[in-house]
């Protein structure tokens, strides 16, 4: 689900009124009735941060956010992906409560050109962040290597 406004995050999505897990919505053929039914939330969480090398500031870094464990046996989707301003320094907005793994790039060209998993490692590598509802962390990172 896209396009939810600031100041909000999906909590749940059902459909003919029962939960979906992991984003697969299980159609059911011989049901009469198709419902679907999207929840929000008015107390989404966010992180913000720096991206250092060392001392210095990354410039403009491209900063990856997946909730964490992902979904078994699909392809790894972020939930979000940021561009940093000058300074290094990012926000993600309107994120679900939960358990997030981010990982910090130089650029989005890193992100488009690197090699076949080398994000799902640095995912899986990186800092657990947990986010309760109305929270925020702030938080370092240094940028990953994705070639």
């Amino acid at each position: 689900v896209s396009g939810v406004g600031a100041g909000y995050f999906v909590k749940e999505v059902r459909y003919n009124g029962g939960a979906i897990r992991e984003g697969i919505v299980p159609m059911e053929q011989p049901s009469m009735v198709h419902s679907l039914t999207i929840v929000l939330d008015d107390k989404p969480a966010a992180i913000t941060g720096v991206v250092r090398d060392e001392d210095k500031p990354v410039s403009k870094p491209y900063v990856v956010a997946v909730k964490w464990p992902p979904p078994a046996g699909q392809i790894l989707v972020p939930d979000a992906r940021v561009v940093g301003d000058e300074q290094g320094r990012f926000q993600i907005a309107n994120l679900a409560p939960g358990e997030y793994r981010v990982v910090a790039l130089r650029s989005p060209t890193d992100d488009r050109d690197r090699a076949p998993g080398k994000l799902e490692k640095a995912l899986a590598a990186a800092q657990k962040i947990e986010l309760s509802a109305g929270n925020f962390q702030n938080i370092t990172l240094a940028p990953s290597d994705m070639r």
